[in-house]
């Protein structure tokens, strides 16, 4: 199965935050999403080798010099499709070379670290499943109820009752799209 990565010399806190954020066993996260789940190893190395199925790197390191190394002895795995680097040192543009993100980190170890977790639900892992509650179908169902609303809407003159359905259908429908988190870090 796919890898996650996490290599330098004080791997704990990316450690600690993903084993916070993921339940976890043995040498695996079990990652899960409103679309998807799925379990993937985790490999925790000083010292790291080219290694097949390596899906996320996240790499800690304290310099361009140490990110370099770190980099060059995973081989560079072009299947790494998610890529971050924690430091709180300046490392130019290393990150953007190598496309790699940097977490900010600049006032605190543990600042950015919320991102791991994100990052990682983010990847299009290979071996995920789908939940059981799918989106199109929520959709399609929403879209049916819309339906039925709106040719109740013609037969009815009960204003205040379009207005409560209409209401009720918006809501349904930005819960199906996530529009109703309200952990979402983001204030657009």
């Amino acid at each position: 199965g796919p890898f996650v990565c996490v290599a330098g010399r004080e791997t704990g806190i990316a450690m600690q935050r993903l084993r916070s954020e993921f339940s976890s066993f043995d040498n695996r996260l079990d990652i899960s999403t409103k679309y998807y789940r799925t379990s993937v190893e985790i490999w925790e190395t000083a010292e790291p080798e080219p290694r097949p199925n390596v899906q996320a790197v996240i790499l800690v390191v304290d310099s361009r010099l140490e990110a370099d190394a770190l980099w060059s002895s995973l081989g560079e795995p072009a299947s790494a499709s998610t890529r971050l680097v924690v430091s709180l040192a300046d490392l130019g543009d290393w990150p953007l070379t190598h496309h790699f993100e940097q977490l900010d980190t600049s006032e605190h170890p543990y600042d950015g670290l919320p991102r791991l977790a994100d990052a990682l639900k983010a990847t299009i892992w290979d071996d995920r499943a789908p939940n059981s509650a799918q989106p199109d179908d929520d959709l399609d169902d929403l879209f049916a109820l819309a339906a039925r609303l709106r040719d109740q809407a013609t037969t009815t003159d009960d204003d205040d009752k379009r207005r409560r359905d209409a209401a009720d259908l918006a809501v349904r429908l930005a819960a199906t799209l996530g529009l109703d988190d309200d952990d979402d870090d983001d204030p657009c």
